[in-house]
């Protein structure tokens, strides 16, 4: 049996600033179909600003 969880689809940063755990975690949610790997260069570039010359939802 599942667990339930309540989490309101709210637009919220995430709370921690090691990416190491915050990542995984969104990740997870269905609204996201893409994502951006590679070193902290990359951090720089914002996920929605992306998503519409690709056609995605970018985490």
């Amino acid at each position: 049996m599942g667990r339930a969880t309540l989490s309101l689809p709210l637009h919220r940063l995430p709370v921690t600033s090691n990416a190491r755990f915050t990542m995984p975690m969104l990740a997870r949610r269905s609204r996201f179909d893409s994502v951006m790997l590679g070193t902290s260069t990359g951090r720089l570039i914002q996920p929605a600003v992306m998503d519409a010359p690709f056609g995605a939802h970018f985490l």
